[in-house]
């Protein structure tokens, strides 16, 4: 046989079979996501360029073949069948070769999709992220998923830095959706109705704000309304820099019930108790029953004077613990503890009056809001507004309902010893025990630490629950005992997965002593 005829046969053959197995490959590695694929596409563009560059060089071939052989008829035919079976060749190769390439372009277009804008990629955190994914939000109310949020609370969020205020208004105090949005949503979690409307205040230390919603929250005969709230990257600090650090936007949900919250904040435990002689180095510490509004925190409705000197105690107020606790921290600096950090301390061997000073409520009283603040706020409130019930001295005289009135401020005394405690606290407890099994997976992880802590130190940055997205801690006094006991809520927990909490140096005690990482129980 003539051995270019075979050579064309095979050549025949061999374009057949590509065309007929290879191609739909082609297809299904260009419909495909994973990155494999891509590669096949590449290899496939190879062999047929290949395949029509050595077609089109047989085509040549053929047409010099037949110049050749004009006075040769069987020659001349079998040229022309070169040409012929070269030609058809070489088109379904072009042909193929332009399919594969059209693959490939959209295999492209797919994989190169313009990544979302910050304000698209949102960071569904709670207080804890892990691998330092957890932006400048440090607490918020209401919390994430909270029930029954009443109709009439207000959005507290509160910063790591600075913040920016102007960054959140869109007009003197009207809140900027584009800085903060509160969306009501349905069913499937798909948005209803426009943007809720609201205007935005700033707390005196900077670092939170408060938004009231024009209208009451939730809908009339509805149980329960899902509100999700976010804020993005637009909201700067006080530098002019992204409070998110460019990590997406932050967004939590909620669920408004039916109720309109009448009831006035009362004081649950305060630090140093009624009469009680403390280390110099302590923390002042306050805890409220509800979440207090972050705008009424200040030195001029929280003051400690110095009964000895006549004299008001310099120091700083901040709010944690979900809003309710707030501590005062001396500005004296005293010493440092065992993690290099400094330590504040009040007036040695001195008697203080700590005294909370509680709102104005509107007059005449409303029947709807009878603990209503007068506004602007001359006192301390809670999220809904309502005046504090201090009940006088040592809130003795406490009744759930503010008068607005000095007999509702919250008076207590104290004094301070010329000695400091120094002692580090540690883990006295912890819920699951330690290598536990079948542990419930929805249950919230408790914590007993050995003194009362420093509430502000507890946070999700200090006590790390891994391969968790979400998760948040709430905080309580065992004042009987001097101890601290936290709850840490959390996501469902993973079936068959090990964790490992981990509780961090930086968290403190009440004299600000650092605590002992390395202490803790056995089981």
């Amino acid at each position: 046989k003539n051995p270019m005829r075979v050579a064309q046969r095979v050549y025949i053959f061999l374009v057949g079979v590509l065309t007929s197995v290879v191609l739909p490959f082609g297809v299904l590695a260009a419909t495909s996501d994973t990155p494999g694929p891509s590669i096949v596409l590449r290899i496939l563009q190879i062999v047929w360029i290949v395949a029509a560059v050595v077609s089109f060089g047989i085509l040549l071939y053929g047409f010099v073949q037949m110049r050749r052989s004009q006075d040769d008829l069987l020659s001349h035919e079998q040229a022309k069948r070169i040409v012929l079976y070269s030609g058809i060749a070489c088109a379904i190769s072009i042909v193929l070769l332009g399919v594969i390439t059209f693959f490939i372009l959209r295999s492209q277009s797919q994989q190169s999709t313009t990544p979302p804008t910050p304000q698209e990629t949102q960071i569904q955190g709670g207080f804890g992220q892990p691998q330092g994914l957890f932006i400048n939000v440090t607490q918020h109310y209401p919390t994430r998923d909270q029930r029954n949020v009443p109709r009439n609370a207000a959005i507290l969020i509160s910063f790591k830095e600075e913040l920016n205020l102007s960054s959140v208004q869109a007009s003197q105090e009207t809140l900027d959706s584009k800085a903060v949005s509160i969306q009501k949503l349905g069913s499937n979690d798909v948005p209803q109705g426009d943007l809720v409307l609201a205007h935005v205040q700033g707390a005196e230390d900077k670092k939170s704000i408060k938004i009231i919603p024009d209208e009451l929250l939730g809908t009339d005969g509805e149980s329960s309304t899902k509100y999700k709230v976010t804020i993005f990257p637009t909201v700067q600090t006080s530098q002019r820099t992204s409070m998110l650090g460019g990590t997406g936007s932050y967004a939590w949900v909620f669920y408004v019930g039916t109720v309109i919250d009448i009831a006035p904040p009362q004081i649950v435990s305060v630090f140093p108790g009624a009469r009680e002689s403390i280390p110099r180095n302590s923390l002042v510490q306050m805890t409220f029953s509800k979440a207090i509004d972050p705008t009424t925190v200040k030195k001029t409705f929280i003051q400690f004077n110095n009964n000895t000197s006549q004299t008001a105690l310099d120091g700083t107020l901040s709010l944690s613990n979900n809003y309710r606790t707030i501590i005062f921290t001396p500005t004296e600096i005293c010493g440092s503890n065992a993690c290099n950090q400094r330590v504040f301390c009040l007036p040695k061997s001195g008697r203080f009056t700590g005294r909370i000073k509680t709102a104005n409520i509107t007059t005449p009283r409303s029947a709807n809001q009878p603990n209503a603040a007068r506004i602007p706020f001359d006192g301390v409130t809670d999220a809904q507004g309502n005046a504090l019930d201090g009940g006088g001295e040592n809130g003795l005289k406490k009744d759930g309902i503010s008068q607005g009135t000095k007999d509702d401020d919250y008076t207590w005394t104290f004094a301070t010893l010329s000695t400091m405690e120094t002692t580090a606290p540690t883990l006295l407890s912890v819920i699951p025990g330690r290598n536990g099994t079948r542990v419930d997976r929805t249950a919230p992880l408790q914590l007993r630490f050995s003194k009362i802590m420093d509430i502000g130190s507890l946070l999700t940055t200090s006590i790390v629950l891994d391969k968790v997205a979400n998760y948040w801690l709430d905080s309580t006094l065992d004042l009987d005992k001097k101890q601290t006991v936290v709850n840490l809520s959390h996501d469902e927990l993973k079936e068959n997965t090990i964790y490992s909490p981990d509780v961090r140096g930086d968290v403190r005690d009440i004299y600000q002593n650092c605590f002992a990482s390395c202490a803790g129980p056995l089981q």
